[in-house]
C-alpha cells in the first residue's frame, strides 16, 4: 500500500510540474488596476516580436575603457516595475523604442553630447524627461 502512495505521489508531482500554454494576450484590467493597459500590452508585446536588440554592441562598449574619440555611448535602463514598458529615444534625427520587460534592463547605443528626450509609460503611469548624454547613462524606472 505504501509503494502505491508513493507512485501516486510522483506521479501527480510530475502532472503538476507540467505547463501548460498561456494565453497570447493578457486580459483587459480597469484603469484602478497597477497592471498595464491591454493596449500597452499589445505593443509592447508587437515590439519585442521584431525588436533587434543592442545588447552585443552594449556589453562591448561598457566591458572595454571608454573611448573619448567615440561619438556613441550606452543608455541603459532598469525597468524595476512589474509592468513591461517601451521606452521611447528621441533626439535630433534618431528615435528608438525599446520593448523592457517587467524587472528587465533595455539599453541602446546613442550619439553623446546630445539632447535626448526619453518617455515610457509604466503601470499606467507616465514618464517624460530631457536629458543631455555626455557619456555612459545608467536610468532606473519603477512604478
Amino acid at each position: 500500500m505504501s509503494k502505491i502512495m508513493m507512485y501516486m505521489g510522483a506521479i501527480i508531482t510530475v502532472v503538476s510540474c507540467e505547463t501548460y500554454p498561456t494565453p497570447l494576450h493578457s486580459p483587459t484590467y480597469n484603469k484602478s488596476s497597477t497592471l498595464p493597459s491591454r493596449s500597452m500590452d499589445t505593443s509592447y508585446e508587437d515590439l519585442a516580436k521584431n525588436y533587434k536588440s543592442e545588447t552585443p554592441e552594449v556589453l562591448t562598449y561598457l566591458l572595454n575603457e571608454e573611448d573619448p574619440n567615440s561619438p556613441k555611448t550606452a543608455i541603459t535602463v532598469e525597468n524595476t516595475s512589474p509592468c513591461p514598458m517601451v521606452l521611447t529615444i528621441i533626439g535630433n534625427n534618431y528615435q528608438k523604442k525599446i520593448p523592457i520587460a517587467a524587472g528587465k534592463i533595455g539599453s541602446a547605443m546613442i550619439l553623446k553630447n546630445k539632447n535626448y528626450q526619453l518617455s515610457g509609460k509604466i503601470c499606467n503611469s507616465n514618464y517624460k524627461s530631457n536629458k543631455y548624454i555626455t557619456g555612459v547613462t545608467t536610468i532606473k524606472v519603477s512604478q
